[in-house]
């Protein structure tokens, strides 16, 4: 008897689930890759099934790197902030996030300007007149979720829209959204004292860390002397002391006796474990033998320059002497100024020599290119302009770092 009211009792169950899943209008392609992505990163961090909550009204917004949900069950408003990122290092790829509990306060505020916003009446971008697509930029995903009903909708860069009237509404949502969670800070976009790899937030940018050391050789020419080669080792941490140690050194020739050969030693270091401020310096050794330029002669120097970085800009500047022997002795300043775009693993430098009567100069680009190896970490490749003395030159270089 008992068994069998069991059984009635767990068929009234499965029954009673059923009705609840068909009464609920579901508003989403789920053959779509942006519900299909999203639904993986819900179940990842164990956030809410809008498909089956049974709360009075559900709310979830997606950015790259970000998820914000709010919840609301009678008079009681919850908050839950999710930061994130990918990341790659040899073939190995995981997923770092940290969740954080909104305080009634700010889950209320969001609430509010979900409400307010006009964002819950927007239809998705596919049915909206004129929305463009595109491959790059970042799409936004809303979720909206009660009892009875659950709709998806995605927006690809609203910025691009030509003012269309729902874009603006998109854009203000996400202005307002961001201003009330500025005081949550997001460890996830930082990337402070990560371990090495490659990040990725969901688009199409990356962002290359190398916490340890690492070895570079490579190919170095120029118009005038194309047959050459480059090596640098970088002593980041030794037996887990902080080194911040570089060397290098590049050797380019012509084959008939013109040559240029450079080696540099480089210290990095910040004043204080907390600081903002990376500061280096550096020693540099040059020798040339160019019988192409005005004197014809070996002409060696010795560089010596200090240089800083400001704040978090990845902007260095740096000031120093330069010391050279030919046919007599004489000393510059050297001024320079090196610009590095992290997330597009990319540097501008460009860096100057004066003297009383003669004014040298290098400027040049390079850029990285993250490979998925347990052998190579990156291919880089740089070219250059360089005015010495009266002659001009273009340089280039390719190298593989280990």
């Amino acid at each position: 008897m008992y068994k069998n009211l069991f059984y009635v009792i767990l068929l009234i169950f499965v029954f009673q689930q059923n009705s609840l899943g068909q009464d609920r209008s579901i508003k989403a392609d789920t053959t779509d890759f942006w519900y299909k992505n999203n639904q993986k990163l819900i179940r990842k961090f164990q956030l809410t099934d809008f498909k089956t909550t049974q709360a009075d009204f559900a709310f979830r917004f997606k950015n790259y790197g970000q998820i914000i949900e709010i919840i609301k069950e009678d008079s009681r408003i919850q908050g839950r902030l999710v930061n994130y990122v990918f990341r790659s290092f040899k073939k190995q790829r995981d997923t770092l996030f940290e969740k954080i509990q909104l305080d009634s306060v700010k889950a209320g505020e969001v609430y509010d300007l979900v409400k307010q916003s006009g964002i819950l009446d927007l239809a998705s971008e596919n049915q909206i007149k004129n929305w463009k697509q595109g491959l790059d930029g970042t799409t936004y995903i809303f979720e909206q979720a009660d009892k009875k009903s659950y709709q998806l909708k995605h927006y690809w860069s609203p910025q691009s829209q030509d003012s269309i009237p729902e874009s603006l509404v998109v854009i203000d949502f996400i202005k307002s959204l961001s201003a009330i969670l500025d005081s949550y800070p997001n460890n996830m976009k930082s990337l402070t004292g990560f371990p090495s790899g490659s990040y990725n937030w969901g688009g199409n940018v990356n962002m290359l860390i190398s916490r340890k050391n690492f070895y570079s050789l490579g190919y170095s020419g120029a118009s005038r002397l194309p047959f050459g080669f480059n090596a640098t080792v970088f002593l980041n941490e030794f037996r887990k002391t902080h080194l911040g140690l570089l060397f290098s050194g590049e050797y380019i020739f012509d084959g008939q006796g013109n040559n240029e050969l450079s080696l540099d030693l480089s210290k990095y270091f910040k004043f204080t474990k907390k600081s903002k401020v990376h500061n280096y310096i550096s020693y540099r050794y040059e020798r040339r033998q160019l019988d192409f330029i005005e004197t014809g002669n070996i002409l060696q120097a010795h560089k010596i320059k200090y240089g800083l970085s400001l704040g978090k800009t990845y902007f260095f500047l740096n000031t120093g002497i330069d010391y050279r022997r030919e046919n007599r002795e004489e000393t510059g300043w050297m001024l320079g100024a090196t610009k590095f775009f992290m997330k597009q693993n990319i540097r501008m430098s460009f860096d100057a020599s004066i003297f009383k009567e003669e004014f040298d100069f290098k400027t040049g680009i390079d850029k990285s290119f993250h490979v998925h190896s347990d052998l190579i970490s990156s291919l880089n490749l740089g070219i250059f302009f360089e005015n010495f003395k009266d002659y001009n030159d273009v340089r280039f270089n390719l190298s593989v770092s280990f």
